[in-house]
């Protein structure tokens, strides 16, 4: 029955009632949901904007927000139009996707971070004997 649904969770949420007086509680999921979007969101812009300051040698990431987030807009369209896009994409690759978004990815940048701390602890050990 969950398969024809769009979104299982608000199904369920209309049953959802506590002591006979609160009942619907779809707006509350819904603002739930929405202000975790929102720190999600922010969160990677934040790391995107941090990120590219760094690497650009900046002193301040602010003027790179916006920029930022228009790229993020765009590329969130032009990646994926429509929910079929993402049926199809979760039923083909989206496990191998997942795996390198979340797995492979982060173990390249701790991989990465490691060696360059551990070059420069070296250095510094080396330079002060």
């Amino acid at each position: 029955m969950t398969d024809s649904f769009v979104f299982p969770v608000m199904i369920a949420a209309r049953y959802i009632s506590f002591a006979d007086f609160l009942q619907h509680i779809e707006a509350l999921i819904v603002a739930i949901w929405i202000a975790g979007i929102f720190v999600k969101v922010s969160v990677f812009l934040y790391v995107q904007a941090i990120s590219l300051a760094q690497w650009l040698n900046l002193n301040d990431f602010r003027p790179l927000v916006f920029p930022l987030a228009f790229l993020d807009l765009v590329y969130s369209f032009w990646v994926i139009s429509n929910q079929s896009e993402i049926a199809t994409l979760l039923g083909s690759s989206g496990n191998l996707y997942t795996l390198f978004v979340l797995i492979v990815l982060p173990g390249l940048l701790l991989a990465v971070a490691r060696i360059r701390n551990g070059r420069v602890h070296r250095t510094v050990g080396n330079g002060q004997s």
